[in-house]
């Protein structure tokens, strides 16, 4: 059913989550997007939605788990 979610328009929210002033739900967004990343077709959205930056941009925080799930966003889209 996770496969639903992208064509559903899920990307693009949760990308601006991971903008949100609350930490918990900049870790549960990089985290979804961790998830989904590791599909081709959900990597070349994430890029056609700008989502790089953001991405980045979470990969320097000092909170662990939102930079591990972060860069495994990066790490993805690399591939």
């Amino acid at each position: 059913m996770l496969f639903l979610f992208p064509q559903a328009g899920c990307l693009k929210p949760l990308l601006d989550l991971c903008k949100s002033p609350s930490l918990e739900v900049q870790r549960d967004a990089a985290g979804s997007l961790a998830h989904l990343t590791s599909r081709e077709d959900i990597r070349a959205r994430v890029v056609e939605l700008g989502g790089l930056p953001r991405l980045l941009a979470l990969c320097s925080v000092k909170d662990e788990v939102r930079a591990r799930a972060a860069a495994e966003c990066v790490a993805n889209v690399a591939q």
